[in-house]
């Protein structure tokens, strides 16, 4: 059995996001993803995998950037629904 870290699964998690709303059709032009480990090696990690948008990748996203939070807030409420 071969080992995997909580930072490999977060990115493997992250990147399935995007190749799944990618595969909806849906045209991005960026993605704000919070950091797990190394914020460079995770931005270059996505732009080698994804090309044609730009990744924002920072520590604490969603209090840099206010579409973060919205979308934040938006998920909790739709899961909080949800259960």
């Amino acid at each position: 059995m071969s080992k995997v870290n909580l930072n490999e699964i977060s990115h493997n998690s992250a990147m399935g996001l995007v190749r799944k709303v990618l595969d909806m059709g849906v045209l991005l032009a960026e993605a704000y993803i919070d950091t797990v480990g190394d914020l460079k090696k995770y931005r270059i990690k996505l732009t080698e995998k994804f090309t044609g948008f730009k990744f924002v990748v920072a520590k604490k996203v969603d209090s840099l950037y206010t579409v973060v939070s919205g979308a934040s807030i938006v998920a909790k409420v739709t899961r909080d629904r949800a259960l």
